[in-house]
C-alpha cells in the first residue's frame, strides 16, 4: 500500500522503500505514475507521426506516378464558322504584304477614315444588302508577338461585337485558320469591305493602299 500511495503522489521515496518495488508499483498500479505517463507520451508521439505520414500521402503529387497528369491540356479546337460567301470569279485576290513602320503609320490613318464610314456600311448591312453583295471587315489576329490582318465575313453585329468567319488564309499567326468563327469588338475594326456580284468592291481603303505597295 505504501508503494501505491507513493506512486499516486509522484516519484518521491520514503525511508525503507525498495527502489525496484516502487518503480514496479508506479508502472503497473498508478495511472498518474511516471512510467504510465511516459508510455502515453510515446503512444501520442507515434500517433502524431502516423497522422503526419497520412497527411503527407494525401498531398502526393499525382504527376510523380502519372506522367500524363503533368501534361498541359490539349488546345480546344476553334469553333467552325458559318460557310463563307461565294465571291465573283473576278473579285480581287487577297495579297500578303510586309508591314513596315511607314506602312503601319499610313494604315493607322486609313483605319481612322474607315471607322468614320463604317456606321453607314453597318446600317446598310443590318437593313439587308442586295442579293450577291457581302459584308466583310478587317481584324487583327495576334499570336505571341506576331500580328496579321485578315478579312472576316460578317455573320452578325450585336451589342458592339462583330461575329463572323475568318475569310483569309493565315500565314503569320498560329491558332487560327480560314473558316474559323471569330468575334471581336467593333472599335478594334481595321477596315470594312462590301463585295459586289460583278467583282467590284466598296471600301477596303487599307487593302487598296497595300495593293499599291511593292
Amino acid at each position: 500500500m505504501f508503494g501505491r500511495a507513493r506512486a499516486r503522489g509522484g516519484l518521491a521515496r520514503g525511508a525503507g522503500d525498495h527502489s525496484d518495488e516502487f518503480v514496479e508499483s508506479a508502472r503497473c498500479d498508478s495511472p498518474s505514475g511516471f512510467g504510465y505517463r511516459a508510455g502515453v507520451i510515446i503512444v501520442r508521439t507515434l500517433l502524431v507521426l502516423a497522422l503526419v505520414g497520412c497527411g503527407s500521402s494525401d498531398k502526393h503529387d499525382p504527376a510523380a506516378s502519372d506522367p500524363e497528369a503533368s501534361r498541359s491540356p490539349d488546345p480546344v479546337p476553334a469553333k467552325k464558322g458559318e460557310p463563307l460567301p461565294a465571291l465573283a470569279d473576278n473579285a480581287p485576290v487577297d495579297q500578303a504584304k510586309t508591314l513596315t513602320a511607314d506602312r503601319l503609320a499610313r494604315i493607322a490613318e486609313l483605319t481612322t477614315e474607315a471607322m468614320k464610314s463604317y456606321p453607314d456600311a453597318k446600317a446598310r448591312y443590318l437593313r439587308g444588302l442586295p442579293a450577291g453583295e457581302h459584308f466583310f471587315v478587317v481584324a487583327t489576329l495576334t499570336s505571341g508577338s506576331a500580328k496579321e490582318n485578315v478579312f472576316i465575313a460578317v455573320n452578325s453585329i450585336k451589342d458592339g461585337t462583330i461575329n463572323g468567319t475568318i475569310a483569309s488564309d493565315i500565314m503569320n499567326v498560329s491558332g487560327f485558320k480560314a473558316g474559323d468563327a471569330y468575334a471581336f469588338a467593333e472599335d478594334r475594326l481595321v477596315d470594312w469591305l462590301i463585295s459586289k456580284p460583278d467583282g467590284s468592291e466598296e471600301g477596303n481603303i487599307v487593302g487598296k493602299f497595300l495593293d499599291t505597295q511593292p
